[in-house]
């Protein structure tokens, strides 16, 4: 089932066109990943579909209604958004900022209840927060602070959450932990996460559906397994990669990449 139809979607910025009559579904409960060379389109994708950006032509359904209809709060208790890079809220601590995801369910007056409080909690345990609950989010490492915000957007109880490479500027290991969290929250939330990510292994092994995108278009979309060859790999990101199937997960593994000699 699709929770997201995307029908000749164009955007762009000021007279420079980023996408062009752009089609697609997103399925729901499922993790898809947005993939492509810098400039392609990926990020521009990810931020329409949030509503982040407008749009120039064409529509966005979210469960078969257009998604600028929804109003902005009601808008914010289907899904959350977090950016590559978080400038704000730096100097509050990591309950305090969870606790940002609550507004949207409040009216302007009213205060955080016990029920408020009990999600707040409990958005700090899925994401491994919540020994750090009064430290200040300025002080933490790169995987906890993109841990708590995490919890900020978890707690907003969200069915579809916004990743814009969350892995970025974070070591190997905080790497797989956020990639480790995505998964369980989609597991244990039944949450349908979209996400654009660099790094084409980690797409491959935690994304149920891969967008792979050039010029603005998409050039190939569905399973890792459908999808990651050695064509679609020259094609887009103009490289010659050796793939191996992985004896654990049954999924494609690129063991190394090289330039595509230029013609």
């Amino acid at each position: 089932m699709n929770i997201i139809k995307v029908d000749h979607l164009s955007v762009r910025y000021g007279e420079h066109p980023i996408i062009s009559s752009l089609t697609t579904d997103i399925k729901k409960g499922h993790i898809t990943t947005i993939l492509g060379p810098n400039g392609c389109g990926k990020s521009t994708l990810l931020k329409t579909l949030a509503r982040q950006m407008k749009m120039d032509q064409g529509s966005v359904m979210l469960d078969g209604r257009e998604m600028k209809s929804w109003k902005p709060k009601e808008l914010a208790r289907e899904l959350a958004f977090l950016m590559q890079q978080h400038d704000q809220a730096t100097d509050v601590s990591v309950r305090n900022l969870v606790a940002y995801g609550r507004f949207p369910h409040k009216n302007m007056l009213q205060r955080l209840d016990d029920e408020d409080q009990k999600i707040i909690i409990n958005s700090m345990k899925q994401t491994g927060v919540l020994p750090l609950a009064d430290r200040g989010v300025a002080s933490l490492s790169g995987g906890e602070r993109q841990r708590a915000w995490m919890a900020m957007a978890l707690a907003q109880q969200p069915r579809l959450l916004f990743l814009d490479e969350p892995t970025t500027y974070l070591d190997i290991s905080h790497q797989l932990e956020v990639m480790e969290l995505v998964v369980k929250l989609k597991e244990s939330m039944d949450m349908t996460i979209i996400m654009v990510l660099h790094d084409l292994n980690h797409a491959v092994m935690y994304s149920d559906d891969l967008i792979m995108m050039k010029g603005g278009e998409i050039r190939y979309k569905g399973t890792p397994e459908e999808i990651v060859n050695q064509k679609s790999l020259a094609e887009v990101f103009g490289v010659q990669a050796r793939i191996e199937i992985d004896t654990e997960t049954r999924k494609p593994y690129i063991r190394s990449m090289r330039l595509l000699a230029s013609t």
